[in-house]
């Protein structure tokens, strides 16, 4: 409920002055055959695990960017990439499956996550980042973009594999046998 949220918020600042951290770790789920599924249900488990912590973090974040700092985590789950799960005791020997539905809320909250880290308007500003990044001495990390971004491979400091020449060289080799 964004009302709620923003409520909350608002009494946080009134009581303590400013918002230093925000930590998102909801999660609920049904288990129920996804053939059988209440769409009610779906939303419920959407408004919880993906919803509320959006609506947090933006609300949240805004307080965070006026003040010039802060922290915000959201905590996911192992079903955002692994539906099955082999925890359901100690002594189980059995795979329950986590479920579909409560996966995919999983998957937006860490995709959300990813895109509270930096959002860039324009290819030249990823680039920019990217020779930053590089200059400060990272080594494993990656952009992602919706389109392709020339040059953005040598920004990153990616080396050239010959790779691509292997693939053109075996899909030829396919194309003529």
């Amino acid at each position: 409920d964004i009302d709620a949220v923003d409520q909350l918020v608002s009494g946080i600042i009134d009581d303590l002055g400013r918002l230093d951290i925000l930590v998102n770790n909801a999660g609920i789920h049904r288990r129920v055959d996804p053939l059988d599924f209440d769409p009610a249900d779906i939303e419920a488990i959407l408004d919880v695990n993906f919803r509320g912590a959006f609506q947090a973090a933006a609300r949240v974040g805004r307080e965070m960017t006026a003040a010039g700092c802060g922290s915000i985590i959201n905590i996911s789950s192992h079903a955002a990439t692994n539906i099955f799960s082999s925890t359901l005791s100690a002594d189980s020997t059995d795979i329950a499956l986590i479920g579909q539905n409560y996966g995919a809320a999983k998957v937006g909250l860490e995709r959300f996550t990813w895109g509270l880290a930096a959002e860039f308007s324009t290819p030249a500003a990823i680039m920019e980042a990217a020779k930053k990044v590089r200059a400060a001495g990272y080594r494993w990390w990656d952009c992602h973009v919706p389109f392709p971004v020339h040059g953005l491979d040598l920004a990153m400091g990616v080396n050239y594999t010959i790779l691509p020449i292997i693939v053109f060289f075996g899909g030829l080799t396919g194309m003529c046998l």
